[in-house]
């Protein structure tokens, strides 16, 4: 209608629009074999974890909370500074795929090269008991990255950064995190010369 104020929901329904697309393509080309996985890739807004949004990778304000970047929802790994990339979502499945039977509620998960936080959302919503805690420990060695993973997952996740159901360490992931073990499964998501 001419004169009407365009509606809030429009960069919601874009995103949904946009991740239903990705999870009904990695379903298709078999990526996506569990629908706890698609359930969970569809949940999980991979838009809040690359970079795009309210700001980018290095903490500067970008176009807004607003701002859609349709290519995250695309099935292809970006890099995101300091020599690392997030992985393409098809990783993503593959690796929530092969966690799944452990993946239950209560279960206890360590993400070593945690990046930009996105598989500990993921590895929440699989792991998160009914009253909503979980125990999720991502581990990374860049400090600024971790800040960076933090920022993201404050969008959706503030509540369980808050009550440590999420919680975000800097550290050597090669030495695990004996603080939190043992870990029911542990996902190496960094490379190591050693």
């Amino acid at each position: 209608m001419i004169g009407q104020q365009p509606s809030q929901q429009q960069p919601q329904d874009m995103r949904k629009m946009y991740k239903l697309k990705l999870v009904n393509e990695l379903k298709k080309t078999g990526f996506i074999k569990s629908p706890r996985v698609a359930e969970v890739m569809f949940q999980v807004d991979r838009g809040e974890f690359w970079g795009s949004g309210q700001y980018d990778f290095n903490g500067n304000p970008q176009a807004g909370k607003d701002f859609i970047n349709k290519d995250a929802y695309e099935d292809n790994p970006r890099p995101i500074n300091f020599n690392v990339v997030i992985s393409a979502p098809k990783l993503h499945s593959f690796v929530l795929d092969l966690l799944e039977d452990v993946l239950t509620p209560g279960a206890r998960v360590l993400d070593v090269g945690s990046g930009t936080g996105i598989l500990c959302a993921c590895f929440y919503e699989m792991a998160k008991k009914e009253d909503g805690s979980a125990n999720i420990v991502g581990i990374e060695h860049i400090e600024h990255l971790a800040q960076v993973s933090f920022q993201n997952l404050s969008k959706s996740y503030s509540k369980q950064l808050q009550d440590q159901s999420i919680k975000l360490v800097v550290g050597d992931g090669r030495l695990g995190f004996p603080e939190g073990a043992p870990f029911d499964a542990i996902h190496v998501g960094a490379g190591t010369p050693q």
